[in-house]
């Protein structure tokens, strides 16, 4: 039996009003997820993290707050791949700019064949 880990990626944009903004979006497709925590792999245990972030003009995600964690070992593996994760950044009228409050969501989950 072999076990396929799964490290679902969603993300929720922040709600601000600016017309003509681009949002900040993810420039890899996410294949390589977050590393599943192996105490926590090893019991099958899953959960999930959410956290907002500001997403910087360099593409990567700064001053990034946990708002929600189904157990402390998530939530350091979580903010140890969104500091490796790089972004298109958001951008106005064609030029990058910084997004505060981008809400970053991943499910962490074993799948058993």
């Amino acid at each position: 039996m072999r076990k396929h880990i799964f490290g679902a990626f969603i993300l929720m944009l922040s709600g601000c009003a600016s017309s003509g903004l681009q949002r900040a979006r993810p420039e890899r497709p996410l294949q390589h997820g977050p590393i599943y925590p192996s105490p926590l792999l090893d019991k099958n245990i899953q959960g999930s993290v959410s956290a907002v972030c500001d997403i910087y003009i360099d593409g990567r995600a700064h001053n990034c707050v946990i708002t929600f964690s189904t157990h402390p070992l998530f939530a350091q593996a979580f903010l140890d791949y969104v500091r490796e994760q790089r972004y298109h950044p958001a951008s106005k009228n064609g030029h990058p700019v910084v997004e505060h409050g981008y809400t970053i969501h991943i499910g962490f989950s074993v799948a058993k064949d």
